[in-house]
């Protein structure tokens, strides 16, 4: 029986509305860009590939592994598959530090002309880091020393002009008292002494 050209355009249509390709029993077949999530599974049949075709390692959508092959004109899925996992994202002084202890982690390319660095991860864990064999390496006994304090003047880091141990950046014998006001509103008086800004709760600048 003929089929109208109507008809025949429906079956067409309806055919380029499913983007999965099929094997010949009529079941979805996996391939490096569909059906991943069951290239494991048993029984599952590879899509059509060529000797062209490279060895692939991709993810289902549950973040698996999925290493695949063209066997036999088909792709296939291998557990021991030859593609080698995805090289670690390095950590340095500038980045990936919450990585830096962990196993197996990789330190990004350093040089011995680099000094040893303490820093701080997003949680606020010290890590100290030193250039090993051309490599970051974190050190949880690092031999580096805390980094210094910033320092206050009438003009940065006020809000810690008066905290314990603070430490106020270099200034001159001719440099005036000043009364300045932190991002809070709070009244900071400086001094310049020994050469360098020292705040002083009941300073010079009475009540400006």
């Amino acid at each position: 029986m003929k089929l109208s050209a109507r008809l025949l355009a429906g079956v067409v249509l309806s055919a380029q509305m499913f983007s999965c390709t099929v094997d010949g029993d009529g079941g979805e077949c996996v391939s490096p860009t569909q059906n991943l999530d069951t290239a494991y599974a048993p029984g599952a049949v590879g899509c059509a590939c060529t000797d062209a075709d490279e060895d692939v390692c991709v993810d289902d959508s549950s973040g698996r592994g999925v290493a695949l092959v063209c066997d036999a004109g088909r792709w296939k899925a291998v557990e021991d598959g030859p593609c080698a996992p995805f090289p670690p994202v390095c950590f340095s002084p500038t980045q990936n530090l919450d990585t830096a202890y962990e196993p197996g982690s990789v330190g990004c390319a350093c040089t011995d002309a680099d000094e040893d660095v303490c820093v701080d991860d997003s949680t606020g864990r010290g890590v100290a880091l030193v250039c090993n064999d051309g490599r970051w390496d974190a050190v949880e006994d690092g031999p580096c020393a805390p980094l210094f304090p910033v320092c206050f003047s009438p003009t940065q880091n006020l809000e810690r002009a008066y905290d314990l141990g603070a430490v106020g950046c270099a200034c001159a014998d001719t440099d005036e008292d000043v009364c300045v006001k932190d991002s809070h509103g709070r009244a900071v008086a400086l001094v310049c002494e020994g050469g360098a800004w020292l705040a002083v709760l009941d300073g010079p600048c009475g009540g400006r």
